[in-house]
């Protein structure tokens, strides 16, 4: 799964959550790709920030040029991270 932070949702927020409680409902884990523009870090949600803290299989990423998204989401899409 990938997402972009870029400005506020509840409805992200809530997808983040369904897929990260996939194996308490004995589904299969996911793999999570948040992306945010390094500008607009310091205004992400403490849910979406803690998150990436304590699951593992959610992986934050800050970019400072809209041309390094494409090469993030190939790193995450290879290797998971």
């Amino acid at each position: 799964m990938i997402v972009v932070l870029e400005n506020p949702s509840h409805g992200v927020g809530m997808e983040i959550e369904r897929a990260l409680s996939r194996p308490a409902r004995g589904l299969p884990e996911v793999k999570i790709l948040g992306l945010i523009s390094k500008g607009k870090r310091a205004a992400l949600s403490k849910m979406i920030s803690g998150a990436s803290r304590v699951h593992k299989n959610f992986v934050l990423k800050t970019y400072k040029t809209t041309g390094q998204i494409e090469s993030l989401v190939k790193d995450f899409l290879e290797s998971g991270e």
